[in-house]
């Protein structure tokens, strides 16, 4: 009796149901992610404009499981501008885990991830283009952000004008970033030393670095651009592969050498005698417009493009002209003029003493054709100053 009294009483009292639902479920109750609490904190600080401190409990939500904290602290570390050492040291500290592969990855620790980590990664940037290249560009890309860039520009490559002329992109490879070491203010500077086994097995005269952050440049076959270039800026500076040179005023050092009289360029002349000797030299028939620029000011010389409108070379984010498009399909034509990258490493390697990397990428940018190279094999020797002037 006593126990039906007891059945009889809880269905008439409802509420005493709901009672021992909720006292015997409590145990089944989902818990709360480890660092999501610090999460929310780190949002709310960020939201305030507190970065510092959103920052800190960012890297304290990753620290205790919490992936979606990562991108937040490397996001917020390029934003205050925090030393990508001092981020390494925090990743340093992470425990074991998915945590710690992941933030790996974004951050390009391609040492620690392994290869067949980035063989899943390259499997996403396979170069696809198999019709004929004059030119190919060897891209190297250091953490997730540059991968990300890279694949943006992939999708726009058909949009540019430079897309019309045999010029190919190799597969991406995979440097890890705390070797490459990219700058991340000033003028960009990267470890191309770490590059050479892959250059000394490449026949790739030019190769793209997206690293760090800084002012993009050209220098001897090596286009170092950061993580976020577009394509205006990309195009600039590949320009200066095929002998471009910029429409503003140069370095007095770099106007000393490039501002010859007499010399020929594909975008500026330094003499207006010299128009004629520049046609024949380009093949070029159609009218042009010889434009005062600054190029030479710095050592008192006279410079003028063949162009009126304002161009790429002068301001970046302007389109490079018909006609420059037209000289860089010339200049296709004559590859081996190109000073590949393969010949830096190879100048850089002798004067560090390392003979027998020197003779090693020697031989590979003489294989390649550059006159250069081909002649100091010949000589068994490099002269150093060959490099200098041509560092834009």
């Amino acid at each position: 009796m006593a126990v039906q009294s007891i059945n009889v009483g809880l269905s008439k009292k409802p509420a005493c149901w709901l009672f021992l639902f909720l006292f015997l479920g409590c145990d089944d109750a989902p818990r709360q992610q480890p660092g999501a609490l610090s999460f929310e904190q780190a949002a709310r600080a960020e939201a305030q404009q507190l970065d510092d401190q959103a920052f800190q409990l960012y890297q304290r939500s990753a620290e205790l499981g919490f992936t979606a904290a990562i991108d937040k602290t490397i996001m917020l570390q390029q934003r205050l501008q925090r030393p990508s050492v001092a981020l390494a040291a925090w990743w340093q500290g992470l425990p074991a885990g998915a945590v710690k592969e992941q933030a790996a990855q974004q951050l390009g620790f391609w040492d620690f991830v392994g290869q067949s980590a980035q063989q899943n990664v390259l499997r996403s940037l396979q170069a696809s283009d198999a019709r004929e290249c004059a030119l190919t560009v060897q891209p190297v890309l250091s953490d997730l952000r540059s991968i990300k860039q890279w694949q943006q520009l992939q999708a726009s490559w058909q949009q540019q004008a430079l897309s019309a002329l045999p010029i190919c992109f190799a597969t991406p490879v995979l440097i890890d970033s705390r070797r490459l070491a990219c700058t991340e203010a000033g003028r960009l500077q990267c470890q191309l030393k770490e590059l050479e086994p892959l250059v000394a097995q490449s026949s790739h005269p030019v190769w793209l670095v997206l690293g760090g952050q800084g002012k993009a440049n050209y220098n001897n076959g090596f286009l170092l651009a950061p993580q976020n270039a577009e394509w205006s800026l990309l195009n600039h500076e590949l320009s200066h592969a095929f002998g471009f040179i910029d429409e503003y005023p140069l370095h007095a050092a770099v106007a000393a050498d490039e501002c010859q009289p007499g010399r020929i360029t594909p975008n500026l002349l330094f003499s207006r005698q010299d128009v004629e000797k520049w046609r024949e030299h380009w093949q070029i028939k159609q009218p042009i417009e010889l434009t005062p620029v600054d190029s030479c000011k710095a050592v008192g010389l006279s410079a003028w493009r063949p162009v009126a409108s304002v161009t790429s070379l002068q301001h970046y984010e302007y389109p490079l002209p018909p006609l420059y498009v037209q000289l860089i399909a010339k200049s296709l034509q004559r590859t081996a003029e190109i000073l590949p990258a393969q010949y830096l490493l190879a100048v850089e390697a002798k004067r560090r003493g390392e003979l027998q990397t020197y003779q090693m990428l020697l031989r590979k940018a003489a294989q390649i054709g550059y006159p250069a190279a081909q002649q100091a094999l010949a000589k068994s020797q490099v002269p150093t100053e060959s490099t200098q002037a041509v560092v834009r």
